[in-house]
Order: structure tokens, then C-alpha cells, then sequence
């Protein structure tokens, strides 16, 4: 569980903001940003076996290439619900999200979709 904290990751070729592998989360009150030159994804999952849950609540994510990524490999739903995304696009291919009362960098409101 990460609660009240803020994570940065800068400067490198891939950033992420946390990368959550193979195990259940939960993020709330806090940030999680990804900037720099290279790609960058505030939040990141991935799983060979196994289904997890990734839950984030009342927090802010910051990624310029994705803001949260799933591309691989396992079952992993994820539920973001009052919360800022911002940057680029989520990207789930794997596994489900939720989004509920998410809005993006300009304050568009999201009520059930993720941005």
C-alpha cells in the first residue's frame, strides 16, 4: 500500500513512477510522475501468473508517453477512481480497468471512461 507519498522518476530511457509486478496495490493520496526525454509511464503492470488488483484512489498521475500502461503477459484489473491522469493516454491490453471520476490535465471530467 503507498499512501500519502510522492514518487518521481526522471532522466532515464524508460520512467516509471511505479511498476507494480505481480502483486495486488493500492495508491492512494499521493502522486506518481514520469518526465524526461525518454518514455515515461506513471504507473506501470505486469504479471506472469496470477490475477492482482491495482487499486488507486484520490491521487495524481503524471506520465508524457502513458499515464498507466498494461501490456503484458497476465489478468490485471486495475480501478482508478477521483483522481487526476495526466499526460498520455491510458493503455490497457491486458487485463480490465475502471475508471470512475477521473479527470485529465485540462480538468475535462471523465465520469466513467478513463482519458
Amino acid at each position: 500500500m503507498l499512501t500519502d507519498s510522492v514518487i518521481s522518476a526522471v532522466s532515464g530511457t524508460y520512467n516509471y513512477g511505479m511498476w507494480a509486478f505481480g502483486s495486488s496495490a493500492t495508491v492512494w493520496n499521493s502522486k506518481l510522475s514520469a518526465t524526461g526525454p525518454g518514455t515515461n509511464y506513471a504507473l506501470a503492470t505486469s504479471t506472469y501468473h496470477g490475477n492482482y488488483l491495482l487499486t488507486v484512489d484520490n491521487s495524481t498521475l503524471v506520465g508524457s508517453t502513458n499515464t498507466i500502461i498494461n501490456t503484458c503477459c497476465g489478468a490485471y484489473p486495475m480501478r482508478v477512481g477521483a483522481s487526476k491522469l495526466e499526460g498520455g493516454p491510458v493503455l490497457v491490453t491486458n487485463g480490465t480497468i475502471t475508471c470512475a471520476g477521473v479527470y485529465d490535465e485540462n480538468y475535462a471530467f471523465y465520469p466513467s471512461s478513463c482519458p
